[in-house]
């Protein structure tokens, strides 16, 4: 994923607003099912997915950038 920013900004905020589009659309859509279905288990389910998957993200974000330290140190 690395080689696909390769230093370029435009690609960089395209990603990013890209998943921002997909994380908010993702709340959006639970939270109107959570307003249909009143149930206390849905809600939880919800937050531990959340949570669940922002740890995936800052677990993946944070290997590119050790990565992307690795590289630069070699190119020196």
């Amino acid at each position: 994923m690395a080689k696909f920013f390769n230093m370029n900004v435009k690609k960089t905020v395209m990603f990013l607003v890209i998943l921002q589009i997909i994380f908010s659309s993702t709340g959006y859509v639970m939270l109107e099912k959570m307003k249909k279905d009143s149930i206390g288990i849905a809600q939880l389910l919800a937050l531990v997915g959340f949570i669940m998957m922002f740890f995936l993200f800052y677990m993946i974000f944070t290997n590119i950038k050790r990565r992307q330290l690795i590289l630069d140190k070699e190119k020196e």
